[in-house]
């Protein structure tokens, strides 16, 4: 425990002094008169005076302790008692559901801002330690690069990329979060290891390309490649390692001031574990409206939905049996495979979005979304079609004080359609107070709260519980330093 605070010292030192990679990645933000001065901004987010910068260099860092309830995946009083196999903590350790938490984290943040181009890159790394259950420090890292610029006059490219090393197995997928307010290539993605379920250390990395041709004003025609890898360094885990390609055009065609009709299709192959017969193609049709507009009703307060729909082609799915793992403690059930069969499982899935952005109070804002849409759950060998609704809050109670809350609710199918008990749901919670000390300096307290729930029908990645409860609160301290003094 004691060398804890040291370790952290060195590492924010390390990070500070040779520049890890890392990039806040925020878009400009013009001046609005009827919002006050806000001295702290670097801390709370935006630019320190609220002004254009064309090139910017920033260090955040920020140390912690606190406390953490079921580290230990015990069970959840909201969907029930644990029914699979828990690998967290090891089997036959003396461990205990509830830990203290003490951690650090860092991130480098480079962006710069071109006439018609734009550059954002970033590093970061995350460090946690439970001292009752493990007395390793746990370290995730995560890195990523943004670019957007004009090949011609009317062509235009953007690169995206992100890798991200985690020790802990994570469900993040099933919890929704509210996007970032800001417009950006690749917003800056600090690991919090709140999620961490399983010790398996996983590798992932995304990455984008997309071509985009504007004919007129109102009319644009964009080709894209995407791919998304998912690899575990334990021998256990790696049964459950994915990838996932796309590629595919979008047309778009603006019908109003605020309207624009949207055609595209996605040709997505991947697969879903390790073995021949888990590789899976499916074709993508996305057709429908985007929507978007400001409102004079309610001062800065704007509205935007779009629709769409996809459509899977894809052979029917069985389960299968496979080898047990070699570690202990791990569930023996099998994935899902294709059938041999040579018919075609069609499906038509409605998606769409739909968001409300409300700024009132001169330095407040609050925003609700939902989404509904198909999602690739790493450790799950099928689709998961997913309704989630999300509200947040968040301002400035003085110039030193910052505020916000966030709370979401997620439920779906594993699966396409609807067949015996394999549906979820989740829930998503959190609330923080962030103190600016000094300008560069803030003192912040946080409270999580997690919780989701499998039905019985959904085959779980191994070590995983069907059910799941956490909560938890950090008190610690943020730095922000400007490392370029530029516009």
């Amino acid at each position: 425990m004691r060398q804890v605070p040291l370790i952290a010292a060195c590492v924010l030192l390390v990070t500070a002094v040779t520049g890890s990679a890392v990039a806040r990645a925020q878009s400009p933000q013009s001046p609005d008169s009827s919002i006050p001065p806000r001295p702290y901004r670097g801390l709370f987010g935006g630019d320190e005076e609220g002004t254009i910068r064309q090139q910017s260099l920033d260090l955040t860092a920020s140390a912690f302790g606190g406390y953490e309830s079921n580290v230990a995946l015990a069970e959840s009083p909201v969907f029930g008692p644990v029914s699979s196999p828990v690998l967290a903590p090891p089997p036959g350790s003396d461990a205990q559901p509830d830990s203290a938490v003490v951690g650090m984290s860092s991130s480098l943040s480079y962006m710069r801002r071109w006439k018609r181009a734009s550059l954002d890159t970033y590093g970061s790394l995350s460090s946690t330690q439970y001292p009752s259950v493990d007395t390793n420090l746990r370290t995730a890292y995560s890195g990523g690069l943004g670019f957007q610029g004009p090949l011609s006059r009317r062509f235009s490219l953007q690169l995206r990329g992100a890798v991200t090393r985690s020790p802990y197995y994570e469900l993040g997928g099933i919890f929704p979060t509210l996007p970032t307010g800001a417009d950006v290539n690749v917003p800056v993605s600090v690991p919090t290891l709140e999620l961490g379920l399983i010790p398996g250390t996983a590798f992932r990395a995304f990455s984008d390309v997309r071509v985009s041709r504007e004919f007129t004003q109102h009319t644009h025609l964009a080709f894209f490649y995407s791919a998304a890898t998912t690899n575990f360094d334990d021998g256990a885990f790696r049964s459950f390692n994915s990838r996932d390609q796309r590629a595919g055009g979008e047309f778009s065609r603006s019908l109003s001031r605020y309207m624009s009709l949207r055609l595209g299709y996605d040709y997505r192959v991947g697969q879903l574990g390790n073995r021949t017969d888990q590789r899976y193609t499916s074709h993508e049709i996305n057709a429908g409206v985007d929507y978007h507009r400001a409102f004079n009703v309610w001062r800065r307060t704007t509205f935007s939905f779009t629709t769409g729909s996809t459509v899977l082609a894809n052979q029917p799915i069985v389960l299968v049996n496979v080898p047990p793992p070699t570690s202990p403690g791990l569930s023996t059930d099998s994935l899902v495979a294709i059938d041999e069969g040579n018919s075609t499982d069609l499906r038509v899935i409605l998606t769409g979005t739909a968001s409300l952005v409300w700024d009132f109070f001169r330095t407040w804002s609050a925003r609700a979304e939902f989404n509904r849409g198909v999602n690739y759950l790493d450790g799950f060998a099928a689709p998961a079609v997913t309704n989630a609704a999300s509200a947040g809050i968040g301002g400035l109670l003085s110039r030193r004080v910052h505020a916000s809350a966030v709370l979401s609710y997620a439920n779906g199918l594993v699966g396409t359609t609807k067949e015996q008990d394999n549906r979820f749901g989740s829930w998503n919670a959190s609330a923080s107070v962030n103190y600016g000390i000094t300008r560069h300096l803030a003192a912040y307290a946080r409270y999580y709260y997690h919780d989701y729930g499998f039905q019985q029908g959904v085959v779980l990645p191994p070590g995983l519980t069907s059910n799941f409860q956490r909560h938890g609160v950090r008190l610690g301290i943020r730095t922000w330093m400007p490392l370029c003094h530029c516009r």
